[in-house]
Formats: C-alpha cells, sequence, structure tokens
C-alpha cells in the first residue's frame, strides 16, 4: 500500500501497540521508538511506507479484501506456536472495500476431534481467535491498510502447517454466503422490539434487556432465491 492517510492510520497503530502489550506480545523498544518519531510527521506516503516496514515482517498473513468484497489471503512468516499456550500474531489488511465488518478466521485444522473421522484427527490440533476486544474495536475500520491480532495455540508438538481461512462477511461478495449485515454506529439498524423487551445501541452494539416472559426482536431481510442446504 503506498499510501494511506496519517492520522488514522497512527491512531490505529497505537490501538494495536496497546493491544499486544495487554495480550503479553509487546513490540521491541526500537520498533516502539520508530512508532514515537512518527507522531509529527505529515508525510502520509512515508508513515504508511513506515508502518509497513515494521510491521509486515511479524505478520503470518496479508488479507487483501478487493473492491468487490472478494478476499484473498497470502502466507506470510511461519511462526513457533507454543503447546497448549497461546501465542498473539498479526495480519495485514488491506481493506481496497472499505468493508466495516469482523474479520474472522477459521481453519481445517481446529475442527473438533470428538466424532471426527479416525483418519483426520492427527490434523485437528490448532485453536484460532481472532482477537477483536478493547482497545481493538470489533470490526474493520474501513481505512485501506491497518493491522488485527490472532491468537494461535496448538494441541501437539512438532512441525506443522495449518491452512488459514479468512472472511469478512462482505454480503453480496462472489462466494459469500452472507445474506445481510448489520452496523450499530448510529442505531439499531432496522431492529425493532416487538414484544417484553427493552432494545438500545450502545458503543456501537445492540443491548437487549427483557421486561416479561415473553421478550421478541425482529429485523427484515431480503434475499435472493436459492437452494437451500
Amino acid at each position: 500500500m503506498e499510501r494511506v492517510d496519517a492520522q488514522p492510520l497512527l491512531f490505529l497503530t497505537g490501538r494495536l501497540v496497546e493491544a499486544l502489550d495487554t495480550n503479553g506480545a509487546p513490540l521491541s523498544k526500537q520498533t516502539k521508538d520508530a512508532l514515537s518519531l512518527l507522531k509529527d510527521a505529515h508525510d502520509d506516503a512515508h508513515v504508511s511506507a513506515t508502518v509497513q516496514g515494521l510491521f509486515d515482517p511479524l505478520c503470518i498473513a496479508v488479507v487483501e479484501i478487493a473492491q468487490d468484497g472478494t478476499i484473498k489471503a497470502v502466507a506470510g512468516r511461519t511462526v513457533e506456536v507454543e503447546e497448549n499456550g497461546w501465542r498473539t500474531v498479526l495480519v495485514k489488511v488491506l481493506n481496497r472495500a472499505g468493508v466495516q465488518s469482523r474479520l474472522r478466521v477459521d481453519s481445517p485444522q481446529t475442527r473438533p476431534i470428538p466424532h471426527g473421522p479416525l483418519e483426520d484427527v492427527p490434523n485437528r490440533w490448532l485453536s484460532l481467535n481472532a482477537f477483536d476486544g478493547r482497545p481493538l474495536d470489533a470490526t474493520l475500520s474501513g481505512l485501506e491498510l491497518e493491522y488485527r491480532l490472532v491468537q494461535i495455540s496448538s494441541t501437539r508438538t512438532g512441525e506443522r502447517t495449518a491452512r488459514l481461512e479468512f472472511n469478512a462477511g462482505v454480503a453480496g461478495a462472489k462466494g459469500s454466503q452472507t445474506i445481510r449485515q448489520w452496523k450499530f454506529d448510529k442505531d439499531a439498524d432496522g431492529w425493532g422490539q416487538l414484544n417484553d423487551l427493552k432494545l438500545e445501541v450502545r458503543d456501537k452494539a445492540l443491548h437487549l434487556q427483557a421486561t416479561g416472559g415473553d421478550p421478541y426482536f425482529s429485523a427484515p431481510v431480503q434475499a435472493r432465491g436459492g437452494k437451500m442446504f
């Protein structure tokens, strides 16, 4: 990414640094010092290049969301994961569509072992969690460039390979199974209370409180016809 607006990028980067500290994966002093020097910088291209130069080597994947909402992921560096211990890593997101939804990560290696095919049990060794708690926002910002945190854990030892699958839930995108997205940044976005329920929006989230024995709420959804699975 050649150039991104410096101020929102530095704001997101500051939250990222705080989140890494909180999750026990702090950046080196050298990297933090280099980021501090950018606070008064006004050259968007310089800030963008410097931030990417510092964070890109730390990423396990680059996720690109195209204008039409389709997603392409490219593998980054390999990481050493502790058995039964969590490791926090970075994912670079090139958000060319400006979407503001959750970035989800999954893998065939995270499938549950109980009731799984016996021959596939050795491949089910991974635990994944896309961290979107404070100080990060739960959703992507919509900025063309940002970095997100993913937490990884292994139940087995030895050198192993996993396939990571990313999904931003872009409604209408090719191959997307998402029919409708809701954003609660301004209001309830179509959701309404019908029976014994109090519904309100706080901190970009829908909050529900039952006021009787029959709480009920709904939202209208339209979708094109197709095969039901």
